[in-house]
């Protein structure tokens, strides 16, 4: 299931950087929420298009780099040697429910912050936002006034905005502008427990990620009610890093692939891309890495097994909702991937990075 779409994006386009249990740097690669969610659509075959700035420094090379490998358009990555480019240093825990990790911006040999900066140039903004490319969707993934002005050229365009905050930010004013041009809000209840403070009569759908317990939706013009939707129980997690990421562009990768956004959006649509969505995250937790399961697997052998899964939740259901709200034991689950392997797509972990940063001397 490829696509002909377009998604341009703003936001946290950074270096993710592996630090095993021992404290070892092991990997890195492209991530951040806005870097994972477009260079997926892109392995999807979608055309991607991320704006931002970033360093004009090594770090900022390799997010060129794995950009081009899925055929991105980087002519809106501007580097300057005024901004450093996010690293964001994902350290691998143990826990008592399998592996978890914690995200830092302090580089663990010489404590240096990596923390992004959002704070572009007004004539900047107003450059990239008079350039952007045309689109059929638009990611913004926390409240910047350059993801703000994109997000209000591209509604008055028609694009379909996803809107997936971390957090409310220090702007909630700003927070509540974007909200007036967002058809889709996605957030996680341990990062944002709840919006009633914010009008969010614009809103088509509001989507809260619940973790392990998996997530509920609503949208305004079919249902107010929330409709839960349980997650897929995994005999291992490996990482669970990224799930997220891959939730949502399998959403949207779903959505608009089946869905005709003029002919308006059907409860079993969002429920079925939904479902896709939770499928791609539920694969990528089998291995390790934010995009990990694009280093182990082909595109096709990846949305092929996404497909079938995702359509054996369906078969069988008489009453959607009762059916979707409790967690899916999926016998066989690694065997939908575990078929005729094709890597197309195999970025190799860098080790010099760490040894490579001025931080860190070379």
């Amino acid at each position: 299931m490829r696509s002909n779409r377009r998604v341009v994006g703003t936001g946290l386009i950074a270096l993710d950087i592996l630090i095993d249990q021992r404290g070892e740097a092991v990997s890195s690669a492209l991530g951040g929420s806005a870097g994972n969610v477009l260079s997926i659509l892109a392995s999807l075959g979608w055309g991607a298009t991320p704006i931002s700035v970033i360093g004009k420094d090594h770090a900022g090379e390799r997010l060129l780099q794995e950009f081009r490998l899925v055929n991105a358009n980087t002519s809106y990555l501007k580097q300057s040697k005024h901004f450093r480019t996010p690293v964001v240093y994902q350290h691998q825990l143990s826990g008592n429910d399998g592996p978890t990790h914690r995200f830092s911006f302090t580089c663990p040999q010489c404590g240096t912050k990596h923390k992004p900066n959002f704070c572009i140039d007004e004539r900047v903004i107003d450059g990239k936002v008079r350039s952007a490319p045309d689109a059929d969707v638009f990611f913004l993934d926390r409240p910047t006034r350059l993801g703000y002005k994109l997000a209000e050229r591209y509604s008055q365009k028609g694009v379909f905005i996803v809107f997936e905050p971390s957090a409310v930010g220090d702007d909630p004013e700003l927070f509540e502008r974007i909200l007036k041009y967002t058809n889709v809000l996605k957030y996680a209840d341990d990062r944002i427990p709840d919006l009633d403070v914010f009008d969010l009569s614009k809103v088509d759908i509001e989507i809260q990620t619940k973790g392990a317990d998996g997530l509920k939706f609503r949208a305004s013009s079919l249902t107010k009610d929330w409709v839960s939707m349980g997650a897929y129980k995994l005999p291992t997690i490996k990482d669970t890093s990224g799930a997220g990421d891959w939730c949502t562009a399998g959403f949207i990768h779903s959505l608009l692939h089946r869905t005709s956004l003029q002919k308006g959006i059907t409860y079993t649509c969002i429920a079925h891309a939904l479902a896709y969505g939770q499928v791609l995250s539920t694969f990528n937790c089998m291995t390790v890495g934010a995009r990990g399961l694009l280093s182990e697997y082909s595109t096709k052998n990846i949305t092929t097994a996404a497909t079938r899964l995702t359509k054996s939740r369906f078969s069988e259901m008489s009453e959607l909702q009762d059916y979707l709200s409790g967690v899916v034991y999926q016998e066989g689950l690694y065997d939908y991937l575990y078929t005729k392997r094709s890597r197309k797509y195999r970025p190799s972990p860098d080790l010099s990075v760490l040894q490579s940063f001025e931080c860190c001397g070379s």
